[in-house]
Order: structure tokens, then sequence, then C-alpha cells
């Protein structure tokens, strides 16, 4: 287990994070536990006390889940895959809209069922533009296949965002004279 150096805010002083380069857990560990001195560079790993350090750890962690939280498993995957980091931003922020509009629940326990309300909301109640409609749709498809392993079918029912109407650039010579104001000669 390396040290990371990355604790909230309110317990930034005294904890540290590591991680398990085998299973990508994240244990806090006091900060004083992981300085070299005591640990070596390395928590864990002093032949001295190893036994009740492993079980303070296992008592800090989380009872109920023991994976990494959803949107750091995002943020690993789309760096894996090297997405820029805008990319990376703007798709955390959808899955968070996405999972806050659900009432928390977690999106492995939702289907396509909950993905077309999300997307059908934006378009009609929040009037967001077709291409970020678009945008939700592509992170919410990035993580049920990239992050979760699922795919995804019967995304037909969604109603789309309108396309705004191209007007033509081109304009003909009657088109010309009914803009400009006075009739050419």
């Amino acid at each position: 287990m390396l040290c990371l150096g990355y604790a909230p805010r309110s317990e930034q002083a005294s904890l540290r994070f590591s991680s398990t380069e085998t299973s990508e857990r994240q244990t806090a560990i006091p900060a004083r536990e992981c300085q070299r001195g005591r640990r070596g560079g390395v928590a864990g790993t002093s032949s001295t006390g190893g036994a009740a350090f492993d079980g303070a750890l296992r008592a800090r962690r989380h009872p109920v889940d023991m994976s990494p939280k959803l949107l750091t498993e995002v943020r690993l995957a789309i760096r894996r895959k090297h997405y820029s980091r805008r990319t990376e931003e703007a798709y955390v922020q959808w899955v968070r809209r996405f999972v806050r509009y659900h009432g928390l629940r977690h999106p492995a326990a939702m289907g396509p069922r909950e993905i077309n309300a999300f997307l059908t909301h934006l378009a009609t109640e929040r009037s967001v533009s077709a291409s970020t409609q678009n945008q939700a749709a592509s992170a919410l498809l990035f993580l049920y296949r990239e992050v979760l392993g699922r795919k995804v079918a019967g995304l037909d029912e969604v109603v789309r965002a309108k396309r705004p109407r191209n007007r033509p650039v081109v304009l003909t010579r009657r088109d010309g004279r009914g803009s400009a104001g006075s009739p050419r000669r």
C-alpha cells in the first residue's frame, strides 16, 4: 500500500489515503503512520506491528462497499482511454446529475428506462440543445459500457432535443433585393 497525498478537506491534516495496487481499494491511514520513518515509505511493510496495523485498516474501511467510489472509477476509466481533462470533467458532471436526478440510486441498479427518463427530462423540461443532450447520452453510455461493463439497449424511446434549422447562406436575386432595403437598378 502506497501513501497518496489526498484526503478530504476536513481531515487533510490527520489522514492520507493509501491504495493497494492489486485491488485499487482506498483506505484512510493516519498521516503519521505513512511517514517514511515509521513505515519505510510503504505502508504496512514494517515487520513490527504489521498485523495490528492491518486490523486497524480493516476497521476503517466502509463496511458495505469495498470498491472505489463511482466517480473515481469514471475518472480512472477516462484517463485509461486518454480522453481530455475537459471531457473528464463533463462526463463526471453528467454522471453526477444522472445519479442525483434518480434520487442518489447507484447506476448499477438502474437501466435503460432510467437513462431514457433522464435524457427525455433534459429535452422536455430543461430545454437543452441537441448537442448537450448528445453529450449527456455519450457520458451515460461511457459509464455503462466502460465503467460498469454493461451493454445498454433500448434508448430508442428518448425524446430528442430539436436541432436548429440551418438557413441557406446563399440568397437568390429576389431574396437579396428584398433584404437590402432599396431596389437595385
